[in-house]
């Protein structure tokens, strides 16, 4: 599990048939091998590491269904440790497990905010809501507007500076997460939600 929060940019040094070898600092202070580590959005396990990298495997459906399968050497990667049992939730809860992937279709600076915006396949629409969370290429965001096909999430300089998303040009592909409570909560509906999402309607089933 994760918080969304990434922790360090990550560079591909290398790509194999079978994974990467990417480049970092401080994800290797106390890495293992099998912890996981968050990769653009998508829970990977560390297979190898030295002073400078580790190395991570990665099935084919993971490669087919996220934007993994874009990655060469050079490129910039989100990454992020499991969330630890004392740690702070400063995002909220990420599982790794990435859901679609989207393009970049519209880009708008706003004052000192960068306002995104992202195609979404109806076939998760409706987990989303507007001010609920999402998670883009692993990065804990607020969804500040939502239509049918398309949302948009408002990010701040020290967000664009510190992932791999202040450097997405128009038509990007990024992966996408939606909140595991809205997947849950869609679930004990039925898909069938009749009423607005709030405080009292997670209450009443049983998360909150």
């Amino acid at each position: 599990m994760f918080t969304g929060i990434t922790e360090e940019i990550g560079k591909i040094i290398q790509r194999r048939g079978d994974g990467f070898k990417i480049q970092a600092e401080i994800i290797l202070e106390d890495i293992k091998v099998g912890d996981s580590i968050l990769v653009n959005g998508v829970c990977l396990t560390v297979v190898k590491f030295d002073k400078g990298s580790f190395d991570v495997d990665v099935m084919p459906e993971t490669i087919h269904v996220t934007n993994l399968k874009l990655l060469k050497a050079g490129d910039r990667v989100n990454l992020e440790r499991a969330l630890r049992i004392n740690d702070r939730l400063g995002g909220h809860i990420v599982t790794g497990h990435i859901d679609a992937t989207s393009q970049l279709k519209n880009k708008k600076y706003i004052e000192n905010s960068c306002l995104m915006e992202f195609e979404i396949p109806e076939a998760i629409s409706k987990y989303l809501i507007k001010r609920g969370s999402i998670a883009v290429n692993g990065v804990s965001l607020t969804i500040v507007e939502l239509d049918r096909n398309k949302f948009k999430v408002s990010l701040i300089p020290h967000t664009m500076k510190l992932t791999n998303l202040g450097e997405l040009n128009l038509g990007g592909l990024v992966n996408i997460e939606a909140d595991v409570i809205g997947k849950y909560v869609a679930r004990l509906t039925n898909g069938n939600i009749q009423e607005e999402i709030s405080y009292n309607t997670l209450a009443k089933h049983g998360f909150a």
